[in-house]
């Protein structure tokens, strides 16, 4: 029963981290991050972009790819 009760605490953190941080993604003006290996970041306006290095491309996570992240971890 104990650890019933830890993984529902957990999902619960996890849902609420992730709500907050998909508003946040949504409501921040977009901001650039050097994240060293991964290269520049740059969040906001509803996305996460991340320029990939070597390949002079970009992966781009919109705040609907994050919402499906977010139900698919909650099933």
């Amino acid at each position: 029963v104990e650890k019933l009760k830890g993984i529902f605490y957990f999902h619960s953190d996890v849902n609420g981290i992730l709500s907050e941080m998909i508003d946040n993604v949504i409501n921040t003006k977009p901001f650039k991050v050097n994240s060293g290996f991964l290269g520049e970041l740059e969040i906001g306006s509803g996305k996460i972009k991340m320029n990939l290095p070597l390949v002079n491309r970009a992966l781009v996570l919109s705040h609907q790819d994050l919402i499906e992240l977010k139900d698919m971890l909650n099933e």
